[in-house]
């Protein structure tokens, strides 16, 4: 996250095992753990999110018995885009 963009930001709960703790404390300075944790987060979300729209994806295929793979399928859709 750059520092030029602000985004509202809360505090939250939750439990993170001990060794990950000790590690994420070892290896990012203090001040810009919230950042690390934003940034991995995110990039797990938009890749779950990615994974969840291929397994539908494939899902879909099997119901309605389409032989294209997922590439080409993908491919199809973003035809024309930039």
């Amino acid at each position: 996250m750059s520092t030029a963009t602000i985004k509202k930001r809360k505090k939250v709960n939750f439990m993170i095992d001990i060794d990950i703790l000790e590690q994420l404390e070892k290896f990012i300075p203090a001040g810009k753990r919230s950042d690390f944790i934003n940034e991995k987060m995110q990039e797990i979300v938009r890749e779950f999110t990615k994974r969840t729209a291929l397994d539908y994806l494939d899902q879909f295929k099997k119901k309605k018995k389409i032989k294209e793979s997922t590439q080409e399928i993908i491919k199809a859709i973003r035809y024309g885009r930039k």
